[in-house]
């Protein structure tokens, strides 16, 4: 099974990691991996063992999940004519595992977000009723978007009109407005322009693939999430920090009558009413950050 479809929901922070000497030396197979290129949530993973094992890992076999803990085989090839390889255990924490459910009740939600920076304020996202119904199970996993204006993330808006508009853009598909709770810590908190600014002065010569390294930059400068204040948008970094209470579905039909009694979805007149909220207003009161 591949290391992205197997890891997609396991994002929950470990307590230890354990390894033992493997006897396995099938070298055939192991250069049958190479190039092997590690997807993010699969680079979680391995900077987790490489805490432990210095030398660096060069590929995975036999991943699996068993209960609380994570399991397989890590090689590291050496050289041509030396690979070593060990077995691996990933013990999770089981308090976290517990508390995150990609659904939740209200309460639950409430209660999962008590100590977030944006307490207990709910924030929408719309989509099509395909895409909303893997969030529900899966969670709010910010691989899935492979683009994004201002950073790599889960997008959520403020103001559920603004995300009931972004749904109406699935022409032809039933669509769906999950009401939602974010659990973050430390947000930079930031206008629309001071985005572009950075990918502007910073990130130009990336042309307009930049979103991922835009992520990346406020991650190394210790921040966790993006709030946009005059956007009314909140960018999420990790899977655990959204969870979603309720939906509003559409069928086809209803969302088709709703569009063509509405402006589209991204015109002068509609963009920043997340901001506008009630939501929005309060999170108008965070300060900048620097």
């Amino acid at each position: 099974m591949p290391i992205a479809e197997l890891f997609l929901s396991l994002h929950k922070h470990r307590t230890s990691a354990d390894f033992s000497e493997s006897t396995i030396s099938e070298l055939d197979a192991i250069a049958s991996l190479f190039p092997l290129n590690f997807d993010e949530t699969g680079n979680q993973i391995k900077q987790i063992l490489e805490k432990r094992y210095t030398d660096g890992i060069s590929g995975f076999k036999n991943v699996k999940v068993e209960g609380s803990k994570i399991a397989g085989i890590f090689y590291d090839i050496v050289s041509p004519s030396l690979t070593k390889s060990f077995n691996f255990t990933i013990l999770v924490d089981d308090e976290t595992a517990k508390k995150y459910k990609p659904s939740m009740s209200e309460d639950e939600a409430n209660e999962y977000t008590k100590n977030s920076f944006t307490g207990n304020l709910s924030f929408y996202h719309g989509n099509s009723q395909s895409v909303v119904d893997s969030i529900k199970t899966d969670g709010a996993i910010p691989e899935r978007n492979d683009t994004g204006m201002y950073g790599k993330g889960f997008y959520l808006a403020a103001s559920k009109d603004e995300a009931e508009y972004y749904a109406l853009t699935r022409s032809g598909q039933d669509t769906a407005v999950i009401a939602s709770k974010v659990n973050v810590k430390n947000p930079y908190v930031c206008n629309s322009q001071d985005i572009q600014d950075l990918k502007d002065n910073l990130f130009k010569h990336l042309g307009d693939d930049n979103s991922s390294v835009v992520t990346e930059y406020f991650k190394a400068k210790g921040h966790d999430s993006i709030y946009l204040q005059d956007m009314g948008y909140f960018v999420t970094f990790d899977t655990k920090q959204t969870v979603t209470y309720s939906e509003d579905k559409r069928t086809v039909q209803q969302s088709e009558a709703i569009a063509s009694s509405r402006p589209s979805a991204y015109t002068i007149d509609t963009l920043g009413n997340a901001a506008k909220s009630d939501t929005g207003k309060k999170l108008l009161k965070a300060n900048r950050s620097n």
